[in-house]
């Protein structure tokens, strides 16, 4: 388990690799960065992207009108999962 003052528990699966996705339009979008700069501070190896131009989630449910946004992070996380 990986704790430290500013993100006090990361639990065991968190801290092997954490990936995190923002959307610029998203209004959680800076807690979510925030989150993730934690991360790598307490010592958790995590990527990280932002969607620019898009809504929360808005890279996966506008898959017809985004195709190329989508597929981007598809294949974003698709990266991710075989890193593992």
């Amino acid at each position: 388990m990986v704790t430290s003052s500013r993100c006090p528990v990361v639990s065991t699966f968190t801290a092997a690799l954490q990936w995190v996705g923002e959307n610029k339009e998203n209004p959680l979008r800076d807690e979510g960065l925030a989150s993730y700069r934690r991360l790598l501070q307490a010592g958790v190896s995590a990527a990280g992207r932002t969607v620019n131009g898009t809504c929360h989630a808005g890279d996966c449910i506008f898959r017809e009108a985004l195709p190329d946004v989508y597929l981007s992070t598809v294949r974003d996380i698709n990266a991710f999962a075989y890193s593992l």
